[in-house]
């Protein structure tokens, strides 16, 4: 039967096929010519309605990026043909909207051929705002950079799952065949709905023939089966439809079957509903008590050469783990093939002719074993389904005798066709190129969205390959934040270790790099070890900084900047300015009343010298208190100066001096000489000179006072006085003794003397 491929009835399907694509290419005319006059019908605009919001839905989702600028656009045109509000304003942004996405295409690295020619296409019609056009070229657009709409397979499934509770430890027949072999037909048929062969009008004077139902629904499993005259699915999940036996057979049989219609295998229209397809019945399956297989071909999707009994074949083989094992719960049903022709002789032409041949054929002992089930199991009346003529009891009859799959969830298994695995690998480098983007340009929300999309998608499909590489792109997440990481504490550690001083513009970009990377640890919960070992790097630093390291000050100045942008080193920052006062204090904290009592002033001295260069380094980062110190110890040395002048000044208010008073004031006396001479306090205490001077004045009048009293007892002219003035003279003598006073009392010191001798003169002329 296929051995001849050059015989004429191959010719007549090629133009058979031809005359198929000029249908197609006339119906796809007609779709855009009534779109683009606003034709649109309420079935057109209620899917319209429905793409818009599932639009809407997914834009509060999706960060800035090229895929949600296109969104956006596609969002204006779906909003244009369907009437909503849209203005002039809106229309001068989608321009606008248009350049930016052709950048954030160029700058993401997804731009090609294929999308610049749709973008030109969209440009070229924009002005005439062709919506049915420019929205054709952004879901192509779309599809280039996002090959698998997420959010479109999660719905398809979340609607299985809901119907999945109904048939939840059931007993069930699973129609399975490609898309548009009849299994909502044959659905509707089994149940005993009367079916009717009608003309379906797709466009002006172009008909497809339809069987379809012939009055009322009785069975209201049969709500959400639809079916169509086009060979692409109406089925998107389950839909078990449960028949009562005894309205088959009569009422002697009380039990019922459930037949379940499944969305078609294989639908090439749109991967999302074929992944969406098999996830959803799989997942049905599973919670199933026991599965059996009704099996569709249909004779439309034969192919010249079988091809469509052995991706028949193939579906079984991948949904089905040992299918060798369960070939008794499997029948096999026939759908669209005329009376004359014989099935059981075309699959055993099919094995012979193309299977045997074959040798990597041959070799799939599985293929071979379904194909020599379905030989055998159509040798003696193959199960045709006829929905308009045909008799449902002997199939009912088959399918109630059939042994179903027990323990599903071991034998059922995810699959799925070459070209949708191969989107699946398309969307999975999407994933990674976008997450790759992201890191280089440090966004984090993009990062974790397209991350996060990633493991969604890798937990739909389930399988181990996809599950490898989103945990390689995690891998690779947390390399970067490592390796970006490590790259910033190195620039801030050379900044600290080689005493550069910090900027607020320097400051500012490594905060920037900061929040960037706790922000995506945040997202991927990974530990902060950024803080954690930037801080190590600070804590040796602090170790090799002394109080008198040359770069201290910049050290610090640098670490309060860091504090000010980082709040987790404010603690750190004043840990460390305590560390350093507890090391100051260690190292002035001496008690300076009992070094002035001993007259170190020496030693007092270079403390201050030191302290007082610490003020400009230290005193704003330890709340003032090196300031405060040296000031304490200037009041110590003058609260001591102050006490010598109290002690000088009450000593000279005695009318007679002792040594011992004379001795008390020139301690102190020759100490301030030292002091002045040596310029020893005149950095740090600016009045030392007048404190020096007051009591040198204090001591000259004095003197004065004396040879006044001096020169007062000579003028009584006696001798009775002389004792006194002996003793005046003693003390004007203990007074010259001092440091430098000799040299000021001199002329005062003479003059009395002179007039002592001259009052000595007169009073022996007197006595003579």
């Amino acid at each position: 039967m296929y051995h001849n491929e050059d015989r004429k009835d191959a010719v007549e399907q090629e133009m058979k096929y031809l005359h198929d694509l000029q249908l197609v290419q006339i119906i796809i005319s007609e779709i855009f010519r009534r779109k683009s006059i606003g034709l649109v019908s309420k079935n057109e605009e209620k899917s319209e309605r429905i793409e818009l919001n599932n639009l809407l839905h997914q834009l509060t989702e999706i960060p800035e990026c090229a895929e949600k600028t296109v969104m956006e656009l596609l969002e204006y045109f779906y909003r244009k043909l369907l009437n909503d509000n849209t203005n002039e304003t809106m229309f001068n942004s989608i321009r606008s909207k248009l350049t930016k996405v052709q950048n954030q295409l160029q700058d993401e690295d997804l731009s090609s051929e294929q999308i610049k020619i749709k973008l030109q296409e969209i440009n070229r019609t924009i002005d005439n705002q062709d919506c049915s056009v420019i929205l054709y070229n952004l879901n192509k657009i779309l599809k280039l950079i996002r090959p698998l709409n997420l959010q479109e397979i999660q719905r398809y499934i979340k609607r299985s799952e809901q119907t999945a509770d109904l048939i939840h430890d059931k007993d069930i027949v699973l129609l399975i065949g490609i898309t548009g072999s009849g299994k909502s037909t044959t659905v509707q048929f089994l149940t005993g709905t009367k079916m009717k062969e009608t003309r379906v009008e797709i466009c002006s004077r172009k008909f497809l023939k339809h069987i379809t139902t012939d009055g009322p629904i009785n069975n209201p499993g049969l709500i959400d089966v639809k079916s169509s005259p086009f060979s692409k699915s109406e089925t998107r999940f389950i839909i078990p439809v449960t028949i009562s036996l005894k309205d088959i057979f009569g009422s002697y049989e009380t039990n019922e079957i459930i037949l379940c219609d499944a969305p078609g295998f294989g639908d090439t229209k749109s991967p999302e509903i074929d992944i969406s397809n098999c996830i959803g019945v799989i997942r049905a399956l599973k919670s199933c008590k026991s599965v059996s297989i009704l099996a569709l071909s249909s004779y439309q999707s034969l192919g010249d050469r079988g091809e469509g009994i052995q991706q028949l074949i193939h579906i079984l083989i991948n949904m089905i783990h040992g299918i060798e094992n369960r070939l008794n719960s499997i029948l096999y049903g026939f759908t669209k093939y005329p009376s004359e022709i014989d099935i059981h002789a075309v699959l055993f032409d099919i094995k012979a002719s193309r299977i045997d041949s074959d040798p990597l054929l041959r070799s799939n002992t599985a293929l071979i074993s379904i194909l020599n089930d379905m030989i055998e199991k159509t040798r003696i009346d193959p199960i045709r389904i006829d929905p308009i003529h045909g008799d449902i009891k002997n199939i009912i009859e088959k399918l109630k005798n059939l042994r179903g799959i027990h323990y599903p969830d071991e034998v059922f298994q995810f699959s799925i066709n070459q070209q949708t695995q191969i989107i699946i690998s398309n969307q999975i480098n999407r994933y990674k190129s976008s997450i790759i983007y992201a890191l280089k340009h440090k966004n984090a929300l993009l990062s974790y969205y397209y991350s996060n999309q990633f493991k969604i998608f890798s937990d739909i499909i389930g399988q181990q390959s996809t599950e490898d590489q989103y945990k390689d792109s995690l891998r690779l997440i947390n390399e970067n934040i490592k390796e970006y990481s490590h790259k910033i504490i190195e620039e801030l550690d050379y900044f600290l270790k080689n005493h550069h001083q910090l900027k607020n513009e320097d400051i500012q970009e490594y905060e920037t790099a900061y929040k960037y990377i706790k922000e995506i640890q945040e997202y991927f919960q990974s530990d902060n070890l950024f803080i954690e070992n930037f801080r190590i790097r600070l804590e040796n630093l602090n170790s090799t900084r002394d109080l008198f390291h040359p770069s201290i000050g910049i050290y610090l100045e640098n670490l309060h900047l860091i504090q000010n942008y980082f709040q987790e080193f404010r603690d750190f920052y004043i840990k460390y300015c305590e560390e350093l006062y507890e090391k100051f204090e260690y190292n002035f904290g001496q008690s300076f009343e009992e070094m002035v009592l001993n007259k170190e002033f020496q030693q007092i001295n270079e403390i201050l010298d030191k302290i007082f260069q610490l003020i400009p380094i230290l005193n704003d980062h330890l709340n003032k208190k090196i300031e405060k110190k040296y000031f304490e110890i200037i009041q110590i040395i003058l609260k001591h100066l102050e006490k010598i002048s109290i002690e000088s000044k009450s000593i000279l208010l005695r009318p007679n001096l002792t040594e011992n008073d004379i001795k008390s004031i020139e301690n102190e006396f020759v100490l301030l000489k030292l002091a002045k001479e040596t310029k020893l306090f005149e950095k740090h205490i600016k009045n030392f000179n007048e404190i020096y001077n007051e009591l040198i004045e204090n001591l000259i009048k004095y003197v004065d006072e004396t040879a006044l009293r001096i020169e007062e007892f000579l003028n009584q002219n006696s001798y009775y006085y002389f004792d006194s003035i002996e003793q005046l003279i003693y003390q004007f003598e203990l007074i010259r003794t001092l440091p430098d006073m000799e040299l000021k009392t001199n002329r005062n010191f003479y003059r009395t003397i002179e007039l002592i001798h001259f009052s000595i003169k007169k009073l022996r002329n007197d006595i003579q």
